[in-house]
């Protein structure tokens, strides 16, 4: 299982992924765009293919 934050705000958001045991693996902005959100989701299945395994959190 991996955590993923998003802190969000109007033009961009930071992301930060931790492992299921806390360990920080990726910390990056993207901004509020189709393109940003692509980016979230190439940089997310680099860690693991399976969408399952991420539990997004949004400040």
């Amino acid at each position: 299982m991996y955590f993923v934050g998003i802190d969000w705000a109007d033009t961009k958001h930071d992301i930060l992924v931790m492992s299921g045991d806390g360990k920080e693996l990726d910390n990056f902005t993207i901004q509020h765009s189709k393109d940003g959100f692509e980016t979230l989701e190439t940089k997310l299945l680099k860690h693991d293919d399976n969408p399952k395994n991420f539990c997004c959190l949004i400040e």
